[in-house]
């Protein structure tokens, strides 16, 4: 019998239309004859079509700090243990029961004209709180969740050095290429805040899937990353790496100079 997380890595892969027509067929049928891998499928497309959106207002400072302390004791607990994961729900239903609560608060809340500096300073908060279940989610052992922390960074306005160093830590060696890719997208996101650039061009000679490394080496010529020249040189010179991938490097570093 597979287990969750199994099943969950399952779904990455036949969603994404990675495996061959035979592998597809067995999955499809296996989502005929076996409930749970039915059940954990269907949770997960739902994951997809609704990604974690934690709210922009906020509620009191009582209902927040009750969240935190969930959040935290969470993330303790799976410091402790590397076998301990955090659910998918976990975080989907605690975001969507503060999203309820903050919803209800400011249908009674009297705001006034402008933003107060209490609200100022708990959207801050609630700032942090999005990076912490980030941080906490992409240290997982399911490559599902780690994909869903790296998608759910685009929700963070200001992420912090501690969510961009995950996401390069992500680059460089989660071993999903899935993750991997994910990881390119959310770095591009963030070029304009953050100097993402030459850790993802370091990251290349890291990559050992073609379809990552020409992935990496298209968004660092999109970004115009002139750091990235040096380890293009060194793709166009290492006679390991696939024709193509050389070919497009060399080519990178005409567009760059």
């Amino acid at each position: 019998m597979m287990s969750i997380e199994e099943i969950e890595d399952l779904y990455i892969t036949y969603s994404e239309n990675e495996l061959p027509k035979d592998k597809r067929a067995e999955v499809e049928q296996l989502l005929q004859s076996d409930p749970m891998v039915r059940e954990v499928f269907e949770e997960m497309k739902t994951l997809d079509e609704q990604m974690v959106e934690a709210p922009l207002e906020m509620p009191p400072p009582t209902i927040r700090k009750a969240f935190e302390e969930a959040l935290e004791n969470e993330a303790k607990a799976a410091t402790k243990s590397k076998s301990i994961r955090l659910p998918i729900w976990l975080v989907a239903a605690g975001v969507s029961l503060l999203a309820g609560l903050t919803l209800g608060w400011l249908l009674h809340a009297q705001l006034g004209k402008g933003e107060s500096a209490e609200l100022v300073a708990l959207s801050q908060q609630m700032e942090e709180m999005k990076q912490v279940v980030m941080l906490t989610q992409i240290q997982q052992h399911s490559a599902s969740q780690r994909l869903a922390a790296v998608q759910a960074s685009y929700k963070i306005s200001e992420p912090n050095d501690e969510v961009v160093q995950a996401l390069m830590i992500a680059l460089r060696s989660d071993p999903s290429d899935n993750v991997r890719m994910a990881a390119i997208q959310a770095l591009v996101n963030l070029a304009p805040q953050t100097s993402v650039g030459p850790g993802m061009a370091a990251s290349l000679t890291a990559q050992q899937n073609p379809i990552v490394q020409m992935m990496l080496i298209e968004m660092l010529v999109q970004m115009k990353e002139k750091s990235a020249v040096d380890e293009f040189t060194k793709v166009a010179n290492d006679e390991s790496m696939d024709t193509q991938i050389r070919a497009r490097a060399q080519q990178g570093i005409g567009e760059l100079l």
